[in-house]
């Protein structure tokens, strides 16, 4: 049983860091690089 779980876990991390990969990466192409950085400091400090 143990086993099952650890294995249902792994791969529910393995998809949960895909999905955050793909949403960075689309946050990423829909700014220009070059202010792609002061896009995330600003998006950093709206969010906390």
């Amino acid at each position: 049983m143990a086993t099952i779980l650890r294995c249902f876990l792994q791969i529910h991390l393995i998809i949960g860091v895909v999905m955050f990969s793909l949403f960075l990466w689309q946050e990423y192409l829909s700014v220009q690089p070059l202010q792609h950085s002061c896009y995330t400091c600003r998006y950093m400090t709206r969010t906390s």
